[in-house]
């Protein structure tokens, strides 16, 4: 007489299934929320701070609270003048030999769609749909429309790249040098008075949507999945420590408030949240690529 079949075996597929599928749902919600939050902030930071004069002189304020050496704007100007487009060109193409060394076609696809619909949307954002209020020049306040942030949309897409081709094993690594690299030159850009707070902010809005879209892009093309377990709380630790430590340099490198602890509170409030925003859209990335990425 043969054994009765044991319940908990004969429904462990159903399980795994309904796992597997909530998995599924949960990662698509995820997605989805990352377009939505990029586009939700566009749509805030333009009639704010492109069509709003109270909006901009607050912008403006936020970047002119910033000062320092001559010394420190030669070092940090030296990082943003290597951004070229020769320089993206050949660190995608470090990214897509490090795809295809670990035949992951489908993520080297992805990173290509993260780095060009990034860089190519904020061009046209900038340069063809978004514009400042005319005749702003008598108060102390540009014409030309600098939103979003060139240089920021670069080091981050690049950066998101990276962790999205990258094995999971250096992401470890890879995630807290990323988070440096990305509030470096996007804090950089406003301490050298190259763009204002919103500009940076927004070059972030359009790197995370572009993410979004490349890491669904890699999950529907890839043929299996990734067998990670890193904890997520672990990276985003390491991304806001690799953002803090730009403070630190900064600090090195002799950027002060522009009038001394007067304009203190306005300097952190300049770079504070874009160190924290770089940190966070890493670290978001990097969880959902542990997860969902071969």
């Amino acid at each position: 007489m043969s054994a009765p079949t044991r319940p908990d075996l004969a429904t462990r597929p159903v399980y795994a299934e309904r796992r597997a599928a909530a998995r599924r749902a949960a990662l698509w919600a995820q997605l989805v929320a990352m377009v939505a939050l990029g586009i939700g902030a566009l749509c805030v930071l333009v009639p704010l701070a492109l069509h709003n004069p109270r909006g901009m002189r607050f912008d403006q304020r936020l970047m002119d609270s910033l000062g320092g050496s001559e010394q420190a704007w030669v070092h940090i100007s030296d990082v943003l003048t290597v951004i070229t487009i020769g320089f993206v060109g050949l660190s995608l193409l470090f990214c897509l030999i490090i795809a295809a060394a670990r035949r992951r076609w489908a993520v080297a696809a992805a990173a290509v769609v993260l780095v060009a619909g990034a860089n190519l949307t904020t061009e046209i954002l900038k340069f063809h749909v978004f514009h400042r209020l005319p005749g702003q020049v008598a108060n102390g306040l540009p014409d030309t429309n600098s939103l979003p942030s060139g240089h920021t949309t670069v080091s981050l897409s690049l950066v998101l790249a990276a962790v999205l081709v990258a094995p999971p094993a250096w992401r470890r690594a890879l995630v807290p040098l990323g988070g440096f690299v990305a509030t470096f030159v996007a804090a950089g850009t406003i301490a050298g008075h190259w763009h204002r707070p919103s500009d940076v902010v927004a070059g972030q809005a359009v790197c995370l949507g572009w993410a979004a879209i490349a890491i669904g892009i890699a999950v529907l093309l890839q043929s299996r999945r990734s067998e990670s377990v890193t904890r997520r709380g672990q990276h985003i630790w390491l991304a806001l420590i690799g953002s803090s430590l730009v403070g630190l340099v900064f600090v090195a490198l002799g950027v002060r408030p522009s009038d001394g602890g007067v304009n203190l509170p306005m300097a952190m409030l300049a770079l504070v949240p874009v160190g924290i925003l770089c940190a966070v859209v890493v670290w978001w990335v990097s969880a959902l690529s542990d997860r969902h990425v071969a």
